[in-house]
């Protein structure tokens, strides 16, 4: 907004800047507007025309209007493009100059942003290490995109697959759930097909071996990549598998070579001697790689000795990862002679609510909430007097009867009213911890800790993803790792919320991270049983509530 920007309110017109907003002003609008979502479906005969690719330009400004494609278009699209794909060989050779572009994990208007940053297709050579999808919530936009310019450009835009282009880690995450809510179950298989087509690694300019994750034990000399068998779901384990997942070693130094990738769950970590071995016996000069974040988008690995150049660099083009990162991402460009690296970040993006929701079942809390409240006050009025209401003919016991039974029912919407507050306040917290959780139900006895215990295992939990090391592990692994996780800081939470209320009958305070836990109610303590039992089936329903005349 700028200063001096008129603002429609609820009376007469106001003149404010936006830096001079008062505070708990309620009529100035932090936005004057908000551009209005495309509301058409782009067609093939829009897309395509007379011509036998897609105007991938026309794709790129639908797609930022949050436009959306017909499913005939996207399935002509993805079948075209596993056409081409499909037609090139496991290992790519690219010339320079080439842009390397790594993870993108869904960020589609950061995509946009990097296209502006290093030039458009049609002139610009790209490379793209992998991780199209999952995380972010555009994932089906980055990649018909990406398609998209793969088609127009064949010959300036390559695409490797990434260890989350497979058919497990896209159930796992979000972009199983993005694209049956955007397109349908017969998009996705495609969309899986096409994965199983990408190559799954390019020698650059003869000097640098890019590829998502890193090499292998099993890797000597690069012509064994066109040997594999790529068009499949990656395995367990094996030369395909070490490429997609592997990463270099942490600690670091002269001697160390390959090791059992423990992180990830699946795949090795390479040292010093191991990359310095593989890139002498392939006259290579360098391994440039993505598959992991970095706080500047890029990392310069340990530098040979003879060469005085880098013997990995990590790529990575998704700032602000996840949303909680606050990290810039690079492009790497590769000339002939000389290297460099640009960063960038964060572009502002459309507001999706969690799980892709739309604004009715998110507000549900809110209407139950005050439904309940209002039912509520009527039930205690009327049940006031009804209490004082009293027949002739009726006994003492018939009356103490009466009242006990009306006592009942408002208990009953008392406790349906205080069942809706909980879920309102906790509602987006608990989508929250799903969503990292990777699963539809929550960890037992986590409701019943009341909000602070979700609001703290909230807080250890995103503390342990900043080192992402449950969330990228392979799937076989991740899902006991990552519950165990989660088990291990319900029960500290837990453990922490007892002594508390040990400490305060002692009359002692105890401080548990975020402040003192404090103890529900009996009634509370069971309105979150029943929230938690509602939870772990993996629905929540609303209980019904039945009046009938007293």
């Amino acid at each position: 907004m700028e200063p001096g920007a008129s603002i429609d309110g609820f009376g007469d017109e106001v003149t404010i800047s936006a830096l001079n907003r008062p505070k708990n002003d309620t009529i100035a609008r932090v936005m004057s507007d908000v551009p209005e979502p495309e509301g058409s479906i782009l067609t093939v005969n829009e897309a395509y025309g007379n011509d036998t690719v897609p105007n991938h330009r026309m794709i790129i400004e639908h797609f930022q209007k949050e436009g959306r494609l017909s499913k005939e278009l996207i399935t002509k699209i993805i079948n075209d493009a596993i056409t081409v794909l499909g037609q090139e060989p496991n290992l790519l050779t690219v010339d320079a100059p080439v842009t390397v572009v790594g993870d993108l994990h869904g960020q589609f208007y950061d995509l946009v942003r990097l296209i502006e940053l290093a030039g458009d297709p049609e002139k610009t050579r790209y490379l793209f290490l992998g991780d199209y999808i999952d995380r972010g919530t555009f994932s089906l936009e980055t990649t018909i995109t990406l398609y998209s310019m793969k088609l127009c450009y064949p010959k300036n835009v390559f695409l490797l697959r990434g260890n989350h282009e497979c058919r497990q880690m896209a159930d796992f995450f979000n972009f199983r759930l993005e694209v049956l809510h955007k397109q349908d179950n017969e998009v996705l298989e495609l969309f899986q097909k096409s994965f199983d087509h990408l190559p799954l690694a390019a020698i650059v300019d003869n000097r640098f071996f890019a590829v998502h994750g890193g090499i292998s034990p099993e890797l000597k000399n690069v012509a064994q990549i066109n040997k594999i068998d790529r068009f499949r779901e990656p395995p367990e384990s094996g030369l395909m598998t070490d490429l997609l997942w592997s990463d270099p070693a942490v600690r670091d130094g002269p001697s160390v070579g390959f090791k059992s990738n423990t992180v990830r769950g699946c795949g090795h970590t390479y040292g010093f001697a191991a990359v310095a071995r593989f890139l002498e016996a392939n006259h290579l000069l360098c391994v440039v790689r993505g598959h992991e974040a970095q706080n500047d988008g890029f990392k310069m690995h340990r530098t040979h000795p003879s060469t005085k150049f880098p013997t990995v660099i990590t790529v990575f083009s998704a700032p602000n990862y996840c949303g909680n990162y606050a990290n810039k991402a690079a492009l790497l460009f590769i000339g002939p002679k000389t290297i460099n690296v640009k960063q960038f970040s964060y572009s502002d993006q459309p507001y999706v609510l969690p799980n892709f929701q739309n604004i009715f079942d998110w507000s549900m809390p809110f209407v139950i909430e005050n439904v309940t409240e209002l039912l509520l006050a009527m039930t205690s009025r009327l049940g006031d007097q009804d209490m004082e209401a009293s027949s002739e003919d009726e006994t003492a016991e018939e009356a103490i009867s009466r009242r006990k039974r009306i006592l009942a029912k408002i208990q009953a919407v008392s406790r349906m009213a205080r069942f809706a507050r909980i879920l309102r306040e906790e509602k987006e917290t608990i989508i929250k911890l799903k969503g990292i959780a990777g699963t539809s139900k929550l960890p037992v006895g986590l409701l019943q800790g009341g909000s602070e215990a979700i609001d703290q295992t909230l807080t250890a939990f995103q503390r342990a993803l900043e080192l992402d090391m449950a969330n990228e592990m392979a799937p076989n692994a991740r899902k006991q790792t990552k519950q165990e996780m989660i088990e291990k800081i319900v029960k500290d939470v837990l453990n922490a919320r007892e002594e508390s209320a040990i400490a305060q009958r002692e009359g002692r305070e105890v401080s548990v991270q975020q402040g003192t836990v404090q103890e529900d109610t009996e009634e509370d303590a069971r309105v979150r049983r029943q929230l938690r039992r509602e939870f772990e089936l993996g629905e929540l329903v609303a209980p019904t509530v039945k009046i009938s005349a007293i």
